[in-house]
């Protein structure tokens, strides 16, 4: 696992947590994109890639790779010089493969590997190579959305297949009813268009019976056979996790787990903040539940992270900050209360760090005069109350069922959070990225309304009339340096208007 380095979109093969993972294992890729090659360089020592009659942007494949994964990465031409015998080739989806060369690449496979087809597609024909060759041991894993796969899950048992398609719901209304749906065809058995952009992994022995990897690892760590698995990787960011839910047998009787697993060193780091979180909450009184801490470990140098799964059929998100929320952001406001100036604050300390960058005077004319506001002396000595936050409070982290609240996805809490933050993070994030966008006067006056609310729960409301102003431009600069959109500059347009009158 390595590199801070990112050029594109890798949680399309998050699949290859299904792979066997051990010292010396080769790899041949054959067809792909530079992000596929990347995703598999990070765990993997050493990837052959092999582009037969192939005449487009993969030329130059070595100068897009990422420069800290690029000599783990060998290039071929031709079948003829790529003859070794590989664990494991990958057939990605746009290799014009014909029977002929099908058999040819698969003929470079050890009699115990494994042959992945991404892009399964709905071609009979096209599935049945694999058994002429002997690899009659097919497990089929659907990839969703279909553009841009974030989402992979067995197509069989149907049992579990149904409980994957609850395992994430999306933030926008066509994404949840396009997944309506699917639910709804795939309870009639009706799959086609799951198995469109799939993924096949052909093997001579099967899967759940080889021990080398992921899988059989977490069966011997939590002493049951996991059963069936399915991967989520919600984020393209740095911080990137691959999220699996784990099911396992149990008298009879079907549990669930979740399992992180860090695809980067920064993701590393955020599972180990989440394991910090989640041990400062154990025991908490919430207005909420919690994942519980099972296990965290390493696993073939990747950070592991095992948690308790919330329940995954709960009612609809919620996309409004309702008094029930604002009654769990006062409950844990209760958490780790101190009160310390503003400029020792780690959210104030990230600030100070970006002002040194120099990026700096390419900023906005807004975001510049905002920040040096921030750093005069005047802001940063005021003493403020500071308590644990969650990080990444909104609708999608959050699942209620009958009143009840599950809070999951606490890697970006801070023991030392500014109030008001996950408020301000829900309200925004939501109008933001899900919308509709109502323009930075109406989210202002919204913020002031909730954020009021939260003051008179939480009871810091003294520390509110005096430092409102202050506390809200930190957030919202925050939220620039982790997200530079045009609504945040609005909106802190907005809040500069407002100071000045």
């Amino acid at each position: 696992m390595s590199s801070k380095f990112r050029l594109g979109d890798e949680r399309c093969a998050s699949w290859k947590i299904l792979l066997p993972f051990f010292k010396g294992i080769k790899i041949l890729v054959a067809g792909g994109n530079t992000w596929l090659l990347n995703s598999l360089a990070r765990s993997y020592e050493a990837v052959d890639c092999l582009f037969n009659n192939f005449k487009e942007d993969n030329a130059d494949i070595e100068k897009e790779v990422d420069p800290h994964l690029r000599n783990r990465i060998r290039r071929f031409s031709a079948i003829k010089q790529c003859a070794h015998h590989y664990d494991v080739i990958v057939l990605a989806d746009g290799q014009k493969t014909t029977q002929y060369s099908f058999q040819h690449i698969t003929s470079l496979l050890k009699k115990n590997g494994l042959l992945i087809h991404i892009g399964i597609g709905n071609k009979l024909l096209r599935n049945n190579w694999f058994r002429r060759i002997g690899y009659y041991n097919c497990q089929y894993y659907a990839a969703l959305p279909a553009s841009a796969p974030r989402i992979f899950f067995p197509l069989c048992p149907k049992k579990f297949r149904q409980k994957c398609l609850s395992f994430h719901k999306p933030g926008s209304q066509k994404a949840r009813l396009g997944l309506k749906l699917l639910e709804a065809m795939s309870r009639l058995d009706f799959i086609m268009p799951l198995r469109r952009h799939g993924v096949i992994i052909a093997s001579q022995k099967a899967l759940e019976d080889r021990n080398d990897t992921l899988s059989s690892w977490l069966g011997e760590a939590l002493s049951r056979k996991i059963e069936n698995i399915a991967i989520y990787c919600g984020s393209d960011s740095p911080r990137r996790k691959i999220t699996l839910l784990a099911e396992a047998e149990k008298q009879a009787r079907a549990i669930d787990f979740v399992v992180k697993i860090a695809d980067t060193p920064e993701g590393a780091t955020a599972i180990r903040q989440e394991g910090e979180a989640l041990q400062a909450l154990e025991g908490a009184k919430l207005f909420c539940e919690v994942p519980q801490l099972f296990l965290e470990d390493t696993w073939q140098g990747h950070a592991i992270q095992v948690q308790s799964a919330l329940p995954l059929s709960t009612g609809p998100q919620i996309p409004e900050l309702t008094v029930n929320h604002l009654r769990l952001l006062a409950s844990l406001s209760r958490l780790d209360r101190q009160e310390i100036p503003l400029c020792k604050t780690t959210s104030w300390k990230s600030i100070q760090l970006a002002q040194k960058s120099n990026e700096f005077e390419k900023w906005p004319l807004p975001v510049q005069k905002l920040l040096k506001n921030l750093l005069s002396e005047e802001f940063g000595s005021a003493e403020i109350v500071c308590h644990r936050t969650h990080g990444d409070f909104a609708p999608w982290n959050i699942r209620v069922k009958k009143d009840k609240f599950y809070v999951f996805d606490w890697e970006d809490s801070l023991k030392d959070g500014l109030p008001f933050s996950d408020a301000f993070h829900f309200i925004y994030r939501q109008a933001s990225l899900v919308g509709p966008w109502p323009g930075g006067e109406v989210i202002g006056k919204l913020l002031g309304q909730k954020l009021k609310q939260l003051a008179e729960m939480a009871g810091y409301f003294p520390m509110y009339e005096t430092m409102y102003s202050s506390i809200l431009a930190t957030l919202m600069m925050q939220e620039y340096l982790k997200r530079p959109h045009p609504h945040i500059i609005e909106l802190i347009s907005v809040l500069l208007s407002k100071s000045r009158g």
